[in-house]
This record gives C-alpha cells, structure tokens and sequence, in this order.
C-alpha cells in the first residue's frame, strides 16, 4: 500500500482473519474461504479508506479493479508484479508523499 492506494492478491480458498483496534469503525475482519471456485485474485485499489488509528484497511476503496481471477499461481503472481510496478512508477510520478522527509 501506497498512501491510500494498494495491489493485493488474494487466495480466496484460504479464509481471512484481521484484528481491528476497536477505535471508531475499525472492527475485526473475518471472511471464510472457499475450497471450490475461482483460487487467486489480484486487486488494483483507489483511494482505500483506513482507519486513522492504526492504518488498517477498512475494505473499501474509491475505486478498484480486477486484474487476474483465475487458478493459476503463476499467472496471479505475475499480474500482482506487473501491478506493483504500475503502482511504484504512479507513486514516483507523482513526487513525494507529503510525509516524505
């Protein structure tokens, strides 16, 4: 995650278990996964929404796209680091984070 854009893959067979703070609305995340269907995701996001105490991606964003669904590991693993790259050159394009020293 960059600022408050981000590339994520997913194993969707594997479930999903993230401890929120408990401040404001960051709340435990917890998702099953499924042992039949699609295996692997990865995820442009936009403008993710986090929470100011301690970070954590709510799991919403602006916008977000798709870029691989699919069973390949490979395949994901690829999109996931054509995507990363995408994301780091967006990132330097736009000069320093307001943060940066």
């Amino acid at each position: 995650m960059i600022g408050s854009d981000a590339v994520m893959m997913y194993d969707l067979h594997l479930g999903l278990d993230i401890a929120g703070c408990g401040r404001l609305r960051c709340k435990d995340l917890k998702l099953r996964g499924s042992a039949s269907g699609t295996r692997f995701q990865v995820t442009r996001f936009w403008e993710m929404e986090t929470c100011p105490s301690c970070g954590r991606p709510y799991g919403f964003a602006r916008a977000d796209k798709t870029l691989y669904l699919g069973n390949s590991r490979q395949e994901a693993l690829e999109a996931f680091a054509e995507a990363e790259v995408a994301l780091l050159d967006f990132a330097a394009a736009a000069g320093p984070a307001p943060f940066a020293a």
